[in-house]
């Protein structure tokens, strides 16, 4: 799993997976969001313990923020996390924007990434305390809460009005969430997605998700509450494109469909 030409993990970009996610339905009137607060995914404790993610913070970790590379993949492909997004995004099926109960997030990313690894050891913060880390340590969700990260809170911003049809990127390590408050007059609906690169952490998932397809089951990194199972809204592989099938790992990639060499 390493290029040895450039000792780097292998990534292959123009091979990209389908990471299956969910859809955001929200009316106007559902005031209160409980369920999409500020957080940041794939990683909980495992960012402070996991040896791959600590390769990829220890220049954060040892107050090198200049020599600190966001953009580089390197070992994230290598962590305890199910799947490496390179990025994080939304296709907008409705009109929306601010107060509209719409995507917010805090748009710096060494700045923040390096106040929240070293703010659990802040004077002010229990020994025992990962601060956004559940009490089990085992989530793939960091939380940001007021509690312990109300400075960081202060810069979150919403995204600006889209249209039916466009899209919203994001690096995997921004803090994001949803506005607490929807006050405006129509759904607010997107489709959430990634981009998610061939890798072999990726194509472990896919192997996993293949199956749950044919089961019937949700993906892996969903609870399987079987909402689709036995239902006429179950789809199978065989509505799938010979592009879907292969993003989805069901038929192989050929080498025609890479550019270059693949090491």
């Amino acid at each position: 799993s390493v290029d040895h030409e450039t000792d780097e993990p292998v990534c292959v970009p123009e091979l990209d997976l389908t990471y299956v996610d969910r859809w955001r339905h929200r009316l106007p009137g559902f005031e209160v969001q409980t369920g999409m607060k500020e957080h940041l995914d794939n990683g909980g404790m495992c960012r402070w313990a996991d040896p791959a993610w600590k390769e990829v913070y220890a220049p954060l970790m040892e107050g090198r923020l200049d020599e600190y590379d966001a953009w580089r993949v390197g070992s994230r492909v290598n962590t305890s996390a199910q799947f490496f997004r390179s990025f994080q995004g939304w296709l907008a099926l409705t009109e929306q924007g601010p107060k509209d109960g719409t995507l917010e997030v805090v748009p710096l990313l060494a700045e923040s990434m390096a106040y929240l690894l070293l703010r659990p050891f802040a004077s002010d913060v229990p020994a025992h305390q990962f601060c956004g880390v559940t009490d089990s340590g085992g989530a793939e969700v960091l939380e940001i809460t007021c509690k312990w990260h109300a400075a960081l809170l202060r810069g979150k911003v919403s995204v600006g009005r889209v249209e039916p049809g466009d899209t919203v990127w994001w690096h995997p390590d921004i803090v994001h969430g949803v506005e607490e408050h929807h006050s405006g007059s129509k759904p607010s609906n997107v489709v959430y997605v990634a981009a998610a690169p061939m890798c072999p952490q990726n194509a472990g998932y896919m192997r996993k998700q293949r199956e749950a397809l044919r089961r019937g089951d949700a993906p892996p990194d969903f609870p399987n509450i079987g909402v689709e199972k036995g239902s006429t809204r179950m789809k199978g592989e065989e509505t799938l494109t010979e592009l879907g099938k292969r993003q989805m790992g069901i038929v192989p990639w050929q080498q025609s469909d890479v550019k270059g060499e693949v090491k």
